[in-house]
């Protein structure tokens, strides 16, 4: 959502949105991390405003969501509200409401997502999005698989894909490049690491980094142990921009074998960085990728 609001602020600051005024909402919960309250500090053209809401709180931060927030809309005579990630408020008076869907994967793919969470995002993503003036996806392959299943009308759906900080994301050379694949992606069971510790099998001068494999409880990486007791991977649990942008640059080679994608960001950044890619043959991966990866 930071992205989201970054790209936004560049384009206000260059004139795109003239007359237009931007005011951010930005919840308890993202105060708590020191390094992500200084990255708000940047904004040049957006308001930002706190507000005594904790998304992960529930039944209160819905609460403060379809109670509170369409007041101070109407109290701000806003014209539009943005909820950038499933959910936002139902009613919202005079106020237009716009929502992004980024993927279905709580229905394709539900073991990568706790029960409570699948049950509320299934409810509450469907409610907003079909309350919804706007429906925005960041991917055409999500546009098609979403509206589907919530029976939402074309008219009512656009696309708008996601973007990257090309300051921060640069081209390098691939000569020099360490021989090691680097894979950015959670510890979701959706992200299919498995596959590449059987196929390391047959390529064991090739270690493996996982990027953002935050492994809370230590599960998945018991699974991937016993997909390849002597596989050579090593994994980074957290990973700034900077990190990441770092391993892309270094590496041989960027392994992606998800089986469920909305978009799939370390895409366009492997892309930005020049890195060779090897990606799961699914839709949404060909969209983004086109014919710049295996």
């Amino acid at each position: 959502m930071y992205r989201q609001l970054l790209g936004l602020d560049r384009l206000m600051a260059a004139g795109a949105a003239d007359g237009w005024r931007v005011t951010a909402i930005r919840q308890r919960s993202l105060l708590d991390n020191e390094s992500f309250r200084a990255r708000w500090a940047n904004f040049r053209s957006v308001q930002v405003v706190d507000a005594d809401a904790d998304p992960s709180s529930h039944p209160a931060n819905e609460i403060w969501q379809q109670v509170h927030l369409p007041r101070l809309l109407s109290e701000w005579r806003a014209e539009v509200v943005y909820s950038p990630a499933y959910v936002g408020p139902l009613r919202s008076g005079e106020t237009r409401r716009v929502v992004m869907m980024h993927d279905d994967l709580i229905w394709t793919q539900p073991s990568s997502y706790p029960r409570s969470f699948r049950l509320y995002l299934g409810v509450m993503g469907r409610l907003c999005a079909r309350n919804a003036h706007r429906v925005i996806f960041p991917s055409e392959d999500a546009l098609e698989r979403c509206a589907a299943r919530l029976g939402l009308r074309r008219e009512c759906c656009g696309v708008t894909p996601h973007g990257i900080d090309l300051d921060l994301f640069c081209h390098a050379p691939l000569e020099g490049r360490d021989r090691v694949a680097v894979c950015v992606a959670s510890a979701e069971r959706r992200k299919n690491h498995e596959v590449l510790l059987r196929a390391q099998r047959f390529l064991r001068d090739v270690p493996l980094r996982l990027v953002g494999f935050n492994d809370g409880v230590g599960r998945r990486a018991g699974e991937l142990k016993a997909a390849n007791p002597e596989g050579r991977w090593d994994a980074i649990p957290t990973a700034s921009e900077q990190d990441i942008r770092g391993e892309l640059q270094r590496a041989g080679v960027f392994v992606l074998p998800s089986r469920g994608e909305g978009f799939g960001f370390p895409v366009i950044e492997a892309m930005a960085c020049g890195t060779p890619m090897v990606l799961s043959d699914i839709k949404v991966l060909r969209e983004v990728a086109g014919d710049c990866a295996a």
